[in-house]
């Protein structure tokens, strides 16, 4: 009996395969042994085993599935979570250079009113009226009247003196304001940075998965196709 069962198992036309069981085709699964149940009984064990195979291979499909399913998802989010950053980035970014275009414009604004306040100012000058007696003739000069907007400088200069203050406040509120958008702006660059590193490295991960997972797919048809046969 025992050299019946040694011959069954060198059964196949084929021997250089080293595995003698499981990856062998129909045209060389040629039984050569005369016992027809023995050989029946051990074609039975095979097809069990290549079922149970492929009832693994089903199971660790599934298990890829969820697997590539959840990372996905994650893949979404993160995803999502970029966007909105981008999206954030972006505004900030706009209303950055609307706050750089309205300080500009205080500076220039700041700077052409202290021009005009160095700008020296041009006096007007009444000519002197020559009035003629009926006695003679006699050059009489007018005293010149008295410009009011000369009476009123001070307080204009005062007035402007505490506009130009109130004007460097707001602007040095503007700047730091500014520079503390900056700061911020350059936060959410870093965390960008690392966002879009981490999605690299789940993009890789996912990759591989699915290359997995092909590679597996292909496994359960080969197996699927020797169970059949």
């Amino acid at each position: 009996m025992a050299d019946s069962v040694t011959s069954v198992f060198n059964r196949y036309t084929d021997s250089n395969d080293s595995d003698i069981h499981f990856l062998r085709t129909w045209a060389v699964r040629r039984c050569q042994h005369t016992d027809w149940d023995v050989c029946e009984t051990i074609r039975l064990v095979e097809l069990q085993e290549a079922r149970d195979r492929a009832a693994q291979m089903e199971k660790t499909m599934r298990w890829w599935s969820t697997c590539t399913a959840e990372w996905r998802n994650r893949w979404s989010a993160v995803r999502d979570e970029r966007n909105r950053a981008r999206e954030e980035a972006e505004s900030l970014r706009h209303n950055y250079d609307i706050l750089l275009e309205e300080r500009n414009k205080l500076i220039e604004q700041n700077f052409a009113e202290k021009e005009e306040k160095k700008a020296p100012k041009e006096t007007e000058r009444i000519p002197p009226s020559e009035i003629k007696l009926h006695v003679g003739v006699q050059t009489v000069y007018t005293i010149p009247p008295i410009d009011s907007t000369n009476c009123c400088n001070f307080v204009v200069n005062e007035t402007s003196n505490d506009q130009s203050k109130n004007e460097e406040k707001a602007l040095d509120a503007v700047t730091e304001q500014l520079k503390a958008e900056n700061d911020f702006l350059k936060d959410q660059v870093v965390e960008l940075e690392k966002y879009r590193e981490r999605i690299e490295h789940d993009a890789k991960i996912i990759e591989e998965l699915r290359k997995r997972l092909q590679k597996a797919e292909g496994q359960l048809r080969n197996n699927k196709r020797a169970s059949s046969s």
